[in-house]
């Protein structure tokens, strides 16, 4: 019974020595419109360009430059503790500008179509994030440097523009900083922005839905409203924690040791 007990314990105390966390993803921020039922995005379109160009951008109507909108934006109080909550709450009044550049044209892969989002002279888009109230004189929440893909269905009402880069693989380029937070020691950031009630602009007229233009191959201009989530991945690193608990198994397994080798002495002594 004894040998069985030190044995569970053995196991429990190598557990603890092993069980340091991996990379996991963090959701740091997230928005949404402050008038959820104006359209805040659009997607015009320059045809005369060549190739031609297609523009998402934050904006009210059509045809218009990036302009800021009023979002609320919901932060992580355990990557942003200098924030102010409201009514104990992580939620904050912010502006949010969105600028993205593509001359490629759509992909279609059965009923649903893709556009990569790359900038001509590989230009990043770029997304703004400014508190409306300064905190310790700073308003800079988050500037982000991306590529990215739009992506619905044909004639549906939502799409989603994505960006991911993880360190060490090819694809996509993210960037992050903030005025709050230092994004330095992550090793994966991403964004996520979702659209919804899209309307076409097909021949002056307004079109529910996600349409290919045939004469350009980009969308027709469509105006929308939006949402959005950002992420980040640490490295493997263990936390203070995890310090703390690989210290307990180690020393776990020195008290067994410890233990073991008394019996044997005694074993010896008795022969």
């Amino acid at each position: 019974m004894a040998r069985l007990l030190l044995k569970i314990l053995a196991v429990m105390c190598v557990l603890l020595v092993v069980a340091v966390p991996n990379a996991q993803a963090i959701t740091f921020a997230s928005f949404s419109q402050i008038f959820l039922d104006d359209p805040a995005f659009v997607y015009s379109t320059v045809p005369t360009n060549v190739p031609p160009t297609a523009f998402l951008v934050s904006s009210a109507s059509l045809p218009m430059p990036s302009v800021s909108i009023p979002i609320t934006l919901t932060f992580n109080p355990a990557i942003f503790p200098t924030l102010p909550l409201f009514a104990g709450l992580p939620i904050i009044a912010a502006t949010l500008t969105l600028s993205a550049t593509s001359t490629a044209p759509v992909m279609t892969f059965g009923p649903t179509l893709i556009q990569e989002f790359p900038g001509p002279a590989a230009v990043l888009s770029t997304l703004e994030i400014r508190l409306v109230t300064p905190v310790g004189g700073q308003d800079l929440f988050l500037s982000a440097l991306f590529t990215g893909r739009l992506s619905g269905t044909d004639g549906g009402f939502i799409a989603s523009l994505i960006g991911t880069e993880t360190e060490g693989v090819g694809g996509g380029t993210v960037i992050f900083s903030s005025a709050f937070f230092d994004f330095s020691g992550t090793i994966s950031r991403g964004l996520s922005l979702s659209f919804a009630g899209i309307t076409s602009i097909i021949e002056g007229e307004e079109v529910e839905g996600l349409f290919i233009d045939p004469k350009t191959g980009l969308f027709f201009p469509f105006v929308t409203t939006g949402t959005g989530i950002f992420t980040f991945e640490f490295g493997p690193i263990p936390e203070p924690t995890s310090y703390i608990q690989a210290g307990i198994g180690l020393s776990c397994l020195m008290a067994l040791g410890l233990v073991q080798w008394r019996r044997r002495v005694r074993r010896l002594a008795a022969a």
